[in-house]
């Protein structure tokens, strides 16, 4: 069991990419956790993070948070 940080490095960019990777269906529901506690604590996060933060606890983005009211 593991969640792990991956990093894609191309030669002559460097880092190009990251990614979190969970290896077990137990894993995921704790990266979820993570997700769901995060969000919960940042009340006014920018749309692109509630977007992830709802497709990691949901499976899908559950609003139009490019246009939601203050």
């Amino acid at each position: 069991m593991a969640i792990k940080l991956m990093t894609a490095v191309e030669d002559g960019k460097g880092t190009v990419g990251k990614s979190v990777v969970a290896d077990t269906a137990e894993d995921y529901k704790i990266l979820q956790a993570i997700f769901q506690r995060a969000g919960n604590l940042w009340p006014d996060a920018p749309p692109a993070a509630k977007r992830i933060i709802d497709l990691v606890t949901n499976g899908q983005v559950m609003q139009d948070y490019d246009h939601e009211r203050h």
